[in-house]
């Protein structure tokens, strides 16, 4: 990403310290009135003059005027049609209408084009600052929202769809943190967070992030003079947060603070640095500011006494000895708060016991028709100790290690099918019945394994069965009748047997009773 491509968080704060007007009226005093309203209103606002509509539409491109106060009747241009050009190129620019005339019909217009107010001549100052307000009210949640847009944007979209502004100041310095509560939603975390956040003063942007609902994004920009002191701040703001939260809802909540950065190419690398940064709650417990630059100090990546316990529990947990597994995966996450080796060393670990759990799940696989999942890694940011990890875990060995002990070991299940036909052919045999019942598993997928290993579908098979056992029984007993046969060999209906006889055999069974008894 470039360095350039995150300024545009400043853009609209920037922006909106002045506020930009134009007024649009070929009344000489009564346009000079009402900017010195404006000016009274707000030292600070930026004020253009137009003498018409026409000249309104060049100052528009030139100035980008966050507001228009324009009258009616006007030389060139007049204030309907200049209302429908900004209503169409300038949909953002808040328009309101200052005339003389108090008609319907020009009201009516006016609403069309989606101005934001119709005031009758003269204006009233008390008016036109209510009015002035509401918009620098709206003007400033839209900065603010555009500028949680853009930090989301840099945050989670992909390269080619990022927003890539250039021109604009940086900051000396910024620096990421995150707040994430125990079973909330981030709606309801970030207006108590930024109520918390907004009494420091401090230029910061709070966003939900997009993969924890419990989470809360901050950027905190630091520039000069003062940085350090404004860092503190947000520390102490965040701990105030972290007891005023806890206390009111009964629920953990942890922060993290990442490093402080100056380059706007490394935005990813601080958002995880504050993540990182705020995990360190496994290791130290919730309730807590925790700095990256602590956690940092101890980057210990592993622990061979971990290691040595871990290797151990695939025995175990195949003979089902569930007790030793239990208090072992207990004891490893004991030592690790212990022995505090680092957030790295906390999920090396849990990675490798995820890797015992997929080898159990293999065996179990290998011994059973039925087939279980393997595992992802575990996700540290969905808990806030690691009693609750070993806990998530240990429950996971349990069930694997139960479902190992009942599984049989695996048989050729369509040889297993083919002589149940050739023991039952008298009976009447269904695949759906066999597949629900005895197989636990889907017909279809039991009809298409038979195909591919038998190279011949489940009907056909029996078929066959049930012919050359016929056969066999003509031979064996000539006094049987053709019914009996038909029965015998599990048909119930004798025209049909007769039927799938000569199709099977190019003759009927008759015919060959009688070339025997020739």
């Amino acid at each position: 990403m470039k360095a350039h491509a995150w300024k545009c968080l400043y853009h609209l704060k920037k922006e909106m310290n002045e506020m930009i007007v134009l007024l649009v009226d070929d009344e000489y005093y009564a346009r000079k009135a009402l900017a010195q309203m404006i000016q009274d209103w707000e030292p600070d606002t930026i004020v253009y003059e137009a003498e018409d509509g026409l000249q309104a539409l060049e100052l528009l491109e030139k100035t980008q005027p966050h507001v228009v106060f324009s009258d009616i009747c006007m030389p060139k241009v007049d204030g309907i049609q200049l209302a429908a050009h900004i209503a169409e190129s300038y949909p953002a620019v808040f328009n309101v209408i200052i005339s003389g005339f108090d008609d319907f019909k020009y009201a009516q217009k006016a609403i069309a084009y989606k101005v934001e107010q119709y005031l009758i001549k003269p204006a009233d100052k008390d008016e036109i600052v209510e009015l002035l307000n509401a918009i620098d009210g709206k003007l400033q949640a839209a900065a603010a929202q555009g500028r949680e847009q853009r930090l989301a944007a840099l945050l989670y979209e992909a390269d080619e769809v990022k927003h890539e502004l250039s021109g604009l100041d940086e900051p000396d310095s910024y620096v990421f943190a995150v707040v994430q509560a125990e079973c909330a939603d981030a709606n309801q975390l970030q207006p108590v967070a930024a109520e918390a956040l907004a009494r420091c003063g401090l230029d910061m942007i709070a966003i939900p992030d997009r993969h924890y609902a419990n989470m809360l994004v901050i950027r905190l920009a630091l520039n000069e003079p003062l940085a350090a002191g404004k860092l503190s701040r947000l520390r102490e703001q965040l701990n105030e947060l972290i007891v005023t939260y806890t206390e009111s809802t009964g629920k953990r909540l942890s922060a993290g603070i990442g490093g402080v950065h100056q380059d706007g190419a490394n935005l990813q690398r601080a958002f995880i640095e504050a993540k990182t940064a705020m995990l360190h709650r496994l290791l130290c417990g919730s309730g807590k500011v925790h700095l990256y630059s602590e956690v940092v100090k101890n980057s210990r990546y592993s622990l061979e006494l971990l290691d040595d316990m871990i290797v151990p529990l695939y025995p175990k947990i195949v003979k089902n000895q569930m007790k030793d597994v239990q208090e072992t995966v207990n004891k490893i996450f004991e030592l690790i708060v212990e022995l505090g080796p680092s957030i790295y060393a906390l999920n090396n670990a849990c990675s490798k016991l995820i890797a015992v759990l997929n080898s159990v799940i293999e065996t179990f696989n290998d011994r059973s028709l039925e087939t279980k999942s393997y595992w992802e890694r575990i996700d540290l940011y969905r808990f806030f100790s690691t009693d609750q990890i070993a806990d998530h875990i240990t429950r996971h060995l349990t069930e694997i290690s139960k479902a190992l002990e009942k599984s049989s070991p695996k048989v050729d299940v369509v040889e297993d099918i083919r002589q149940y036909v050739m023991h039952n052919y008298r009976h009447d045999i269904v695949l759906e019945d066999l597949a629900k019942n005895t197989y636990f598993t889907d017909p279809s997928y039991l009809s298409r394994l038979f195909k591919k290993k038998s190279g011949t579908c489940f009907s056909k098979f029996v078929t066959e069965v049930r012919m050359y056992n016929a056969k066999k029984l003509m031979e064996t007993s000539p006094g049987l009748a053709v019914a009996e046969i038909a029965d015998a060999v599990g048909f119930n209906d004798c025209s049909y047997f007769i039927q799938m006889y000569k199709k099977f055999f190019g003759e009927t069974p008759g015919k060959s009773i009688k070339a025997k008894e020739v």
